[in-house]
């Protein structure tokens, strides 16, 4: 259990950050067949298991955090029940399908909760554990600098990566490698501080015994981890994501405060650390590896809130060239969508709108501020945890963060060994940076950056409180052999939970293993303004294959109906091939016919699995006006309006088919279009009027 746990740590970070749905299938599966594993030899012997069990960390202060993971999941199977009618309405999930995954991620969070408590027995076991997590980093570090040196765009599991100048490692995001990266230098400074301050040995006298000590110290493990830490921090400025680097070095200040304050033993060792690594790190590498670049984007950071910046306040002044105006996102932008989205919250305050559910129920919310596209994310997880699972369930998710908090205090102790106040020292730095970094960015919706932090949380309660006594173990031990049912019935349950997430996440990693190939097909032959060029026959057919089997895996999935919905429209609009018989020339009609009824019955699909988006009521639109049936499709068209009357989608399908025939459109489109170019702003009333040019048409003000 102990090594799956390891290579988890390793391995996940480098699919993507696990932010693909095989990915998470793939590393659920590992975490809950070590758990049944486990659970298997337990009920072989269930009275020795109560020993080991009893005399562990893992029956006491655990308790509680397991208990608010359990909870986090209960409630997401509450939405899914009422989802299926068995429940009130008013908890009903409004993505099953993004609830399940959303689930499968959270036991997989618990069972790597589970797995920490009980594979890590040992000291060396926990360093090992931390030894890992260093690794990973080094790992990402040293891939994400050949990248960035490399200049080149590449692609990676079927997901093109843009170079721009920003290490992103094997994470789509560079802002996620940041994130991971602060992680893995919270392990690394936790090993480090574990080194500090030998009990009972006593410090050298005199410049010999100090210069010997300097030398010793040179030649140390102690001196290899601090270069090692160098380097994650290397990486960590090439992200140039700033609140990365600020949350960690905020941190690091911070948790250095912190623990002198709490331990007199590691008083001395701690300021110095974070002393060198202010000095080293940030004014001495940071500068060799491009620091000023962060600084520049900070300032850069329009760091006006946004009502402020929607007043004009921040405005710069018309004769300011275009190199000296801010070129980076601002507050503002960061902070509009955070505020538009906890407008869901007041609308179900307790258990919320269902877990994973963000990106169907964001456009209900959606303002002309927010930036003109899809949001997956509400880039804040305070924020979104509140959309999906309430008020109630983001109290269960802070919940095991303050729980980890306060059992590393009490570790911090100086009546504790090194090894506690080191663990202590790395929880409180990932709870900071993370806590800090996720105001304005959704790292923890990322899989590989998640198990880090569960598996961060979770360390402090493997540890044993140096005041405990052991009467107190060989109590909980007799009780557990006197009844050892309990320890059977926790083992059951982890073979029932096992069983469950073996059927749903081998199927999710299957079906998502054979769609994602078909991510790309569609983007890698669009022109720079997303126009899309002639994709070849084959490429589609063989794409849309693909994706219908998958939906035979997964038939409730919404987002591969869209697409194949999509594959089939760009079918049908395809020219007849040059070499085509005149009987294929015949039959085509019917051909594209069916595709369009097909491209249909997928969009309505879809509609149905996720009503609450525009997206599949666009589809739905788009084929109804393929298959002449104008009126009910600009039905279907108000329909979306209502539900995103802010997508940009929603705006291009009107041009598409209120222009062409400007006089036979509906009143209330021409009404609605022109009031969209009197609202718009320069560049999108450019690209109305090129495109209604093409027609001999032209917005004006009125």
């Amino acid at each position: 259990m102990f090594w799956v746990l390891a290579a988890l740590l390793l391995i996940l970070p480098l699919l993507l950050g696990g932010n693909r749905g095989w990915a998470t299938g793939l590393a659920a599966l590992a975490c809950w067949v070590a758990l049944a594993g486990w659970a298997l030899l337990v009920l072989r012997a269930p009275a020795a298991a109560a020993g080991h069990l009893g005399a562990s960390a893992a029956l006491s202060g655990a308790r509680a955090p397991l208990l608010c993971l359990l909870g986090l999941g209960g409630l997401v199977g509450l939405q899914l029940l009422a989802a299926e009618g068995l429940l009130p309405a008013a908890w009903a999930t409004e993505d099953p399908y993004a609830t399940q995954d959303y689930l499968l991620r959270t036991l997989l969070y618990t069972g790597a909760f589970a797995a920490v408590l009980l594979g890590v027995t040992t000291e060396q076991r926990l360093r090992w554990l931390l030894l890992s997590l260093v690794g990973a980093g080094l790992v990402q570090a040293f891939v994400g600098a050949a990248l960035l040196s490399g200049g080149q765009d590449f692609s990676l599991f079927h997901t093109p990566f843009e170079w721009y100048g920003r290490a992103t490692g094997t994470f789509p995001n560079a802002d996620h490698l940041a994130g991971f990266m602060e992680l893995c230098l919270a392990a690394g400074l936790g090993l480090m501080v574990a080194q500090f301050g030998d009990d009972g040995q006593r410090q050298p006298d005199g410049w010999r015994g100090k210069t010997l000590a300097l030398a010793q110290f040179a030649m140390s493990p102690k001196m290899l981890l601090r270069l090692l830490l160098i380097v994650l921090v290397i990486a960590l400025v090439l992200t140039r994501s700033r609140m990365g680097n600020a949350a960690f070095f905020i941190t690091l200040l911070l948790v250095g405060l912190l623990v002198a304050l709490r331990s007199t033993k590691l008083r001395r060792p701690a300021l110095w650390l974070v002393a060198s690594m202010v000095v080293v790190d940030i004014f001495i590498i940071g500068q060799l590896v491009g620091l000023e670049k962060v600084v520049t984007r900070l300032q850069g950071t329009d760091m006006a809130l946004p009502e402020l910046a929607a007043s004009g306040v921040v405005a710069p002044p018309d004769d300011v060239s275009d190199s000296e105006r801010f070129r980076e996102e601002s507050l503002s932008s960061r902070l509009t969508p955070v505020l538009a989205a906890l407008q869901l919250v007041p609308q179900r305050p307790v258990l919320g709108w269902g877990g994973g559910s963000f990106e169907a129920v964001f456009p209900k919310v959606r303002t002309p501020d927010v930036i003109p596209y899809q949001f997956n994310y509400a880039h804040s997880d305070y924020a979104q945890q509140a959309v999906e699972v309430g008020l109630l369930g983001l109290a269960l998710w802070l919940g095991v963060g303050l729980l980890a908090g306060w059992r590393a205090w009490l570790l911090l102790d100086d009546q504790q060994p090194r090894l506690h106040r080191g663990v202590a020292v790395s929880t409180f730095m990932a709870l900071g940076c993370l806590g800090l970094h996720s105001v304005v960015d959704f790292n923890l919706q990322i899989p590989a950056n998640a198990l880090t932090m569960t598996v961060l949380l979770a360390l402090p309660f493997t540890l044993k409180l140096q005041r405990r006594s052991r009467g107190a173990a060989r109590v909980r031990a007799e009780e557990l052999h006197a009844r050892p049912w309990r320890v059977q019935a926790v083992s059951a349950a982890v073979l029932l939970v096992a069983a469950g997430v073996l059927w749903w996440g081998g199927r999710l990693l299957v079906a998502d293993w054979l769609a994602a190939p078909t991510w790309d097909v569609l983007t890698r032959h669009a022109d720079n303004r997303g126009k899309l060029r002639p994709v070849p026959a084959e490429d589609l057919e063989r794409a849309l294959q693909r994706v219908e089997q998958s939906l035979a895996l997964v038939p409730d999935a919404p987002q591969p109906h869209l697409r194949a919905g999509h594959f089939l429209l760009v079918l049908a609009a395809r020219q007849p091939a040059e070499g085509a018989t005149a009987e294929q020339r015949a039959a085509r009609p019917a051909q594209v016919l069916q595709w369009r009824q097909r491209a249909l019955a997928h969009f309505q699909q879809a509609a149905r699995l996720r009503p609450q988006d525009p997206r599949p009521w666009l589809g739905v639109a788009q084929s109804q006006f393929y298959l002449g049936q104008a009126p009910l499709a600009w039905d279907t068209w108000r329909k979306a309006l209502s539900l995103g009357p802010n997508e940009r989608a929603v705006l291009q399908l009107a041009l598409d088919q209120a222009l062409p025939t400007w006089h036979q459109a509906p009143a209330d489109v021409q009404q609605w279009l022109m009031r969209r170019f009197e609202l718009g702003d320069a560049e999108l009333r450019k690209e109305i009027n090129d495109e209604a040019a093409e027609f001999g048409l032209s917005f004006v003000d009125e």
